[in-house]
């Protein structure tokens, strides 16, 4: 047992503050990028129901709001060499460059889906 004038060891250091919650995005981001999957895990923990309530403006759908949230994270993943700071921010702004990529093109008309002329009637003997 670790006295109170003892500090306890690094790697326990570490994961007491992350267990109680003190552990900053660029240190979980750090580790991420070391190959820890906890510290991976923990950063999406801590920001899912922000992102979530992000996409939720949008007013789509479970499975397009899983499809923006993914996007937002493999581009996270992807800049784990120059990590963003300060996160939060660039996550929610991610929400919106996401939001906007994916819905985009199923809210343009599709060309070929729009005559040049009035509607014609099919006329039946």
């Amino acid at each position: 047992m670790v006295s109170a004038t003892e500090s306890p060891a690094p790697g326990i250091a570490s994961a007491l503050s992350d267990l109680a919650g003190t552990e900053s995005d660029q240190s979980l981001l750090a580790r991420s990028r070391a190959g820890d999957a906890t510290a991976w895990e923990r950063l999406i923990d801590r920001h899912l129901a922000s992102l979530w309530a992000a996409v939720s403006v949008a007013r789509v759908g479970a499975p397009t709001a899983e499809r923006i949230l993914d996007l937002v994270w493999l581009r996270l993943h992807e800049r784990l060499d120059a990590p963003p700071a300060p996160l939060r921010p660039w996550l929610l702004n991610a929400v919106e460059d996401a939001t906007r990529q994916i819905l985009e093109p199923l809210r343009r008309p599709d060309p070929s889906r729009i005559s040049s002329g009035p509607p014609q009637l099919a006329l039946y003997p």
